[in-house]
């Protein structure tokens, strides 16, 4: 990652602050959904708990950014800026965990639905190695990594397959994940306006992959440019390896918000006087209410959907 920007800060004392700003919004964010979660359940699901480690990973991510700019000699600097990397990439496949988690929480309604989602989390975990490992190869073999000074042509060379590896298998599983969700919507007994609510929640993943783009596109600008002193390019990856992995943890703790929301207080309600009516035609001693209709449903706080599926 280029110091230029992260040095300038360091030297004004601000980076610590431009750094743990997005690291503090963050840890709020995830800690309120984990509390409207308990509070709703009792308990804490699979997704919360990624959704925790995915917080540790990036705080993990940000402790190491700032050693790396306070490092004092390159081969510490390479050091800090492998294990940072490594740690940006585990945080962002948690992110994505996440919302698998969350998604076969409330989608899983159907076989056809299991198998698409075991083929896009498979394929996720696949695809988290070979960006996991290519951090190893920059400067050739493993073993020369932090052995200086690392070549620039091949180091660039490299780096330029490694970002296209990288952004293709990233934003494909986004795009896979993002799928699962909005063809299950489409078949749900809903109203036009709750189908496009509920997608639009899902949606919140296109930010991740607009991330993507922009870091990319930094990372390659930063690659190609010949002028020494051109920083633009390298301040904006530097901004965006910082916001991106910041902005993933927060996007995946935001669906657990929409409990709080007036509409889905009264979802809550009709479903608790639904499952009190079931209760009670089941003794035999009370007579079923109308039961709440489908748009109600899906419940994004985290219980499954209950609607058809065709």
């Amino acid at each position: 990652m280029p110091l230029g920007l992260l040095a300038r800060l360091q030297e004004d004392g601000t980076f610590p602050i431009f750094l743990w700003t997005f690291g503090a919004a963050a840890i709020v964010v995830t800690f309120g959904r984990l509390y409207l979660r308990w509070r709703q359940f009792k308990t804490l699901k699979v997704d919360d708990m990624l959704n925790s480690l995915a917080l540790v990973c990036l705080v993990s991510t940000f402790a190491i950014f700032e050693q790396m700019v306070n490092a004092v000699d390159d081969v510490s600097t390479l050091k800090y800026e492998l294990a940072g990397d490594m740690l940006f990439w585990t945080t962002l496949y948690l992110v994505k965990a996440t919302f698998l988690a969350l998604i076969r929480n409330i989608f899983n309604v159907s076989e056809r639905f299991r198998r698409a989602w075991w083929v896009v989390t498979i394929y996720t975990a696949i695809s988290f190695w070979p960006i996991f490992l290519s951090e190893l190869w920059q400067c050739g073999p493993p073993s020369d990594y932090a052995t200086p000074p690392c070549d620039a042509a091949q180091f660039n060379g490299n780096e330029l397959v490694s970002v296209g590896i990288r952004f293709a298998l990233h934003v494909s599983t986004d795009l896979m994940i993002l799928a699962l969700p909005l063809a299950q919507i489409r078949t749900l007994h809903m109203s036009t306006i709750k189908k496009v609510s509920t997608a639009a929640v899902f949606a919140l993943v296109i930010i991740d992959i607009i991330g993507a783009i922009i870091k990319s596109s930094a990372t390659i600008c930063d690659l190609l440019s010949s002028d020494p002193n051109e920083t633009a390019c390298g301040d904006m990856l530097t901004i965006w390896t910082v916001c991106e992995p910041a902005v993933a943890v927060i996007v995946c703790a935001l669906p657990a918000y929409r409990a709080i929301l007036p509409a889905s207080r009264k979802r809550k309600e009709q479903s608790l006087i639904m499952r009190r009516n079931l209760a009670a035609a089941g003794d035999g001693t009370h007579k079923l209410n109308p039961v709440p209709s489908a748009d109600t449903y899906p419940r994004l706080s985290g219980e499954p959907v209950v609607a058809h599926v065709v």
